[in-house]
Formats: C-alpha cells, structure tokens, sequence
C-alpha cells in the first residue's frame, strides 16, 4: 500500500518534472544531471552484453502527426459515460498521452517485426538489466536473455500536435449583435456558447470547454516538438450557428509529412487520424525508405467503425485503445512513497481518485479501494473478490 499525494498543483509538478516515454537513461548524460552509480552500472552491463552477444544498437527516429480534436472528442464522451466531472483537461489529457505511448510502442514492435535478422526494443532490454552491489562494486545480478548477433532498435520518438482553436469568443460577439438578438434560438446558442459548447441544431453538439487547456496539458510532455494551428471558417445566421468546419489542419499535417520526408527527418512516420485521404502519403514514404504508419486513436472502442482503406494498410494500421491498468497508473502517478524514492507527479481531487478507481474496478478482476487513516494518509488496497 501507498500513501497518495491529493494536493498540491499538478501544473507545478507538470512543468517540473515533464514527462515521458523515451528512455532518458539512454542518452548521453550532461554536465548538470549525470547519471547515479547504479544508472552507471547498469548501462556498463547493457554494453557488455551487446559486445559478447555481437548485437548492435540502432537509432530509430519515430514521429507522430496528430490531428487532435478527434481524440478529444471521443476521450470526452467516453470519460463522461463513465461519470467522470471534467472539471478540467488533465485527465483526458492522461488518457490521450497515454495512446501516444501506446502508439509509439506499436510503431517499435511492428518496425523489429519488418527487420531481417533478429530484433527487439533497447528500452525492453534495458529494463531486464539488474545490478547489485558487493563491497562498493556493482555486478549484473542475474543473466540478461540477450539476442545473438542482433538489432535494438533506440526509439527516440517525438509528436506534433495539429489542431484549430474554437472561436468562442468571436461567435459569442455575433450572437450578442443587435440583429442576432431579435432571433429567439439566439439566447439558447449564446447560452451554449458562453459555456464552451457549440451546436448546430440537429448536426452536432460539441463540448469546447475543455479543448485549449488539453492542448496545453500535452504541450506539456516532453517528447512534444511542435504545435500547428488552423482555424475554423463558421456563419451565424438568425440567431445560430449555420455552419462551422475545421479549416487548414488537415493540409498542415500533409505539407509536415512531406517535409519530413523530404529531408529525410525520421526513420518512422504515423499519422494519428480517421480520415482516410492521408493514405497517398504511405507509397511517398515507402519510395523514401520511410515506415509509414496510420493510428485511428478516436476509435478506441470493440464497434468502433475504422475506415475500409485504413483496414487494408494491415500491419501498417493501429487501432486506437484503452489499456485496463490506465485507470490504476494515473492514480500512481499521484502517489508519494519515502520507502521507494517515489514523489507524486501531480496532485487529483477527490472525485476524481473516486471515479478512477470505480473505472478500474469496471475494467480489471483485480480491485482496489482507498483506505484513509485517521492521520490522513491514504492508501491503495488490492484484492480479488471472492
């Protein structure tokens, strides 16, 4: 059991400490931050074992192009079926950091799998490397399971995030017009407006609310490299909102992708949308030498209906997907333990420690409560029902 961290400014521990997938004890350490003896020790095995094993390591650059509102759209629905009060971005900024993850982590078993010869990920290798000390020396503590004459992919992956901020401002200028006023739907929509949600009767209902504030949750990580903007062309008309489209992003995300294979910037591309008419891009890549790569990651759910023309690109293809230990390791991130060197990356209010908890609850066998003593110091406590 662990005692959690439900103070505090999560902002304050985002920019402190970032966050990330990559493995930073990878990289060659810098003047102010070296790495600790035991980090020493065990990159000292980790080459040991490639000399002896005759494997090599070889640097994969991996990016991700992300056309966001898709993501949030479906997070948001789904985290609100699940009784989630979004007061703000962060948790749905979690479990979209989270796919990113996921993704990165398909893009590296599926290029090992396209490999001649044997293949893994460094990052897994790494992780199996154990030390120990005897008499102030570090030894490896148990045999590493290592290929023989083989390939580590290093992934060194990095996002850039594409998206169109919503013009609530300007549209609630309109509708608080003169002209606009005489309307009567134009109170509702101002309505609707002023609390971030942007309806077109009968079309759509969109929660906007939230959506700048998610965009800078995930600007926040460290693997993100750049942002692109685009905008919305919209119409109000007697008093509503007539038309309104996402206008630039799409062309922003190709134009990016060329550029990135053009100037041979990476060794994997993938582009996180549901819109097929990126495809043309997987032959441009293939022609360069570039693993091409498509993630739907709005379609996260068993009936979620994907794209014929994104099912034919096969292993080329990664669905979107909701991990069932998600729930549990947001709620650890938010834990401090002394014993373990473990300090909370962020605070979480009540409610939503409650509702992360009834999701795991729903997704796992395994469950888990909250125990809180009389000090005040909570705890997690696992078990299985009987």
């Amino acid at each position: 059991m662990f005692p959690l961290c439900q103070n505090g400014s999560r902002d304050q521990h985002l920019r402190e400490r970032g966050t990330s997938w990559h493995m930073r004890e990878m990289d060659t350490p810098d003047v102010e931050k070296k790495p600790d003896r035991v980090t020493e020790a065990r990159l000292r095995g980790l080459q040991a074992a490639l000399q002896l094993s005759g494997s090599k390591i070889e640097t994969h650059k991996a990016l991700i192009l992300v056309d966001l509102q898709g993501i949030y759209f479906s997070l948001h629905k789904w985290l609100s079926a699940h009784d989630f009060a979004l007061d703000d971005a962060f948790i749905i900024s979690r479990f979209a950091y989270f796919q990113l993850r996921r993704t990165f982590d398909e893009i590296s078993r599926r290029v090992c799998s396209l490999k001649s010869g044997p293949c893994g990920y460094l990052k897994d290798l790494y992780g199996t490397i154990s030390v120990e000390e005897r008499q102030g020396k570090y030894f490896l503590s148990k045999e590493t399971n290592i290929l023989k004459n083989g390939t580590y992919l290093d992934i060194h992956p990095s996002f850039e995030i594409f998206f169109a901020p919503a013009p609530l401002r300007e549209i609630k200028w309109l509708l608080r017009g003169k002209r606009q006023r005489e309307y009567a739907a134009s109170h509702r929509h101002l309505t609707n407006v002023e609390a971030g949600i942007i309806e077109r009767d009968g079309i759509f209902r969109r929660d906007y609310s939230k959506y700048d504030a998610f965009v800078e949750e995930l600007q926040r990580i460290s693997d993100h490299k750049e942002t692109h903007e685009g905008f919305f062309n919209f119409r109000v008309d007697k008093g509503q909102i007539r038309y309104f489209d996402e206008k630039e992003v799409d062309t922003r995300i190709v134009m990016r992708a060329m550029d990135a294979i053009h100037n041979s910037e990476v060794d994997s591309l993938c582009i996180v949308s549901s819109d097929q008419d990126f495809l043309p891009l997987c032959d441009r890549a293939f022609n360069d030498g570039i693993y091409f790569f498509q993630a739907d990651l709005a379609k996260f759910l068993k009936d979620d209906h994907i794209g014929r023309k994104l099912q034919e690109l096969g292993d080329q293809f990664i669905r979107g997907g909701i991990e069932p230990s998600w729930p549990l390791e947001i709620i650890t991130e938010a834990m401090s333990c002394q014993a373990v060197d473990h300090k909370a990356n962020y605070g979480l209010e009540d409610h939503e420690i409650k509702s992360l908890v009834n999701l795991h609850n729903e997704m796992n066998e395994v469950q888990i409560e909250i125990v809180t003593e009389a000090s005040g110091r909570a705890s997690i406590k696992m078990h299985r029902p009987l």
